[in-house]
């Protein structure tokens, strides 16, 4: 997956998944692909840095994950358990999302990532892409306010995305659409489910993912410049990185 952001063209290697295995054999390849393709920096994620990333443009990140989804009981936890006993009383309606619904998934979206302070990375042309069978929403009296959208990688089931609106908070509808796909994924026999890594610095993000009975797990995040635009952008997002931590 290539993102534009202005004049800079950055690659994500097994977009949304990351890698399990960085071997040297798979980086060569990815970083041919990538140059054909015009790409100044490709971005890896995984367990372990990638080689062909210099130090300073790796960045350790916590991701949460469920290891054993098809052990896992909704009843174990405090947030699914409230959940589920809230869906025989909620006035919500959840179902899969529709092309129709993509501009509101888009406003939801750029909506709660301006609460949390976050950047928008996502244009909604993207999210037309994954709207349909990767993505549920919950509807109150037919208008939908809020979304999450997950794939899957192997037999892991992934959060991709998330969003609601504020003002029906009180209807708890992000808590509705996490669990109808974590339920959803364990249905399907995957083995584990992996909520992403989140944003460096969104302690209530990771706390709210562990709520449903994720473990915290180290990943890397390792950029490899192709250009001298991508060199640049390397070392100025490490500073920036750098400067963030000490804050």
């Amino acid at each position: 997956m290539i993102f534009k952001l202005g004049p800079l063209r950055v690659g994500y290697a097994d977009f949304a998944a990351g890698v399990e295995k960085l071997g040297e054999g798979y980086q060569r390849r990815m970083s041919a692909a990538a140059s054909e393709n015009g790409v100044d920096v490709l971005r890896y994620q995984a367990p372990l840095p990638a080689d062909a990333s210099p130090r300073h443009a790796r960045f350790e990140l916590l991701t949460t994950v469920i290891d054993d989804l098809q052990g896992w009981d909704e009843r174990s936890f405090e947030k699914p358990r409230r959940t589920a006993n809230r869906l025989g009383r909620t006035a919500l309606e959840v179902r899969r999302a529709e092309p129709r619904d993509v501009s509101v998934i888009h406003r939801l979206y750029t909506e709660t990532i301006a609460r949390q302070g976050g950047r928008m990375r996502y244009s909604r042309e993207y999210f037309e892409m994954i709207a349909g069978p990767s993505a549920w929403v919950a509807c109150l009296k037919g208008d939908v306010i809020a979304f999450v959208s997950s794939g899957r990688a192997g037999n892991r089931g992934l959060y991709l995305h998330g969003g609601h609106d504020e003002r029906f908070r009180s209807h708890y509808p992000s808590d509705i659409l996490f669990l109808a796909m974590i339920r959803e994924a364990r249905q399907a026999g995957l083995r584990s489910f992996d909520f992403l890594a989140s944003p460096r610095g969104h302690t209530s993000l990771l706390g709210y993912k562990q709520a449903w009975g994720g473990r915290p797990r180290p990943v890397c995040v390792s950029d490899q410049p192709l250009s001298w635009l991508g060199h640049s952008f390397s070392l100025g997002y490490a500073v920036m990185a750098a400067w963030t931590r000490r804050r």
